[in-house]
């Protein structure tokens, strides 16, 4: 299947400075056309720190470790989100089979299972994420419709679990678009060992 990349839209003065606003880190994201979807493809090793002993512990005690990516794509100064996806990973040791699992759950889909030899190898595929984020019929395109994802990555989140919401609300130059999502369809923030909240870069899609 061809795929086309979107470009990443850095050179706009406005956007600029409206990022530069944003409390939020800006996470360094690719973002694929492929057909009429649209793909995400980025790396969080700091949900996993393969320098964090004690996580790295945890991972190897045989008990699954979770970790819960929660994504809203926005398109820039939009009230609400164009789409909300949710992928869930847990990774653990098999004394059985003397393998590290890794289970990835994308929505309600069946999870995908694989194997690794070695804990950082399974730890690395946890850390990168590459998924789908709907169809691209819905997005306006041209260097003046900016998009851009919201990212809440979560390690072992414990309480209520968030429903996937269709119509999320909020804007890139709020202070935490996710923070309040979860507050306003959960009624309170979940607790989790680790919570990263990250924006990606601007990008738009080429007219055709």
């Amino acid at each position: 299947m061809k795929r086309r990349p979107w470009l990443l839209l850095g050179g706009a003065a406005p956007l600029l400075v409206a990022a530069a606003r944003d409390p939020l880190p800006v996470k360094r994201t690719r973002f694929i056309e492929v057909g009429a979807a649209l793909e995400v493809d980025f790396e969080m090793p700091a949900i996993l720190p393969l320098d964090d002993e004690q996580v790295l512990e945890t991972v190897s005690s045989g008990f699954a470790t979770r970790i819960v990516f929660d994504l809203a794509l926005f398109e820039a100064g939009a009230p609400q989100s164009i789409a909300v996806r949710r992928r869930t990973v847990r990774v653990w040791w098999d004394p059985w089979s003397r393998e590290f699992v890794v289970v990835t759950q994308d929505g309600e889909q069946p999870g995908r299972h694989q194997s690794f030899m070695r804990r950082e190898d399974a730890v690395g595929s946890v850390a990168r994420v590459r998924m789908g984020l709907g169809g691209t019929l819905a997005l306006r395109r041209g260097r003046q419709h900016p998009h851009f994802v919201h990212i809440l990555a979560q390690r072992n989140p414990r309480g209520h679990t968030a429903e996937t919401a269709r119509h999320a609300r909020g804007q890139g130059r709020d202070l935490s678009v996710f923070s309040r999502w979860v507050r306003m369809f959960l009624g309170s923030a979940p607790t989790a060992e680790l919570r990263i909240e990250r924006r990606t870069n601007y990008f738009y899609l080429v007219k055709r």
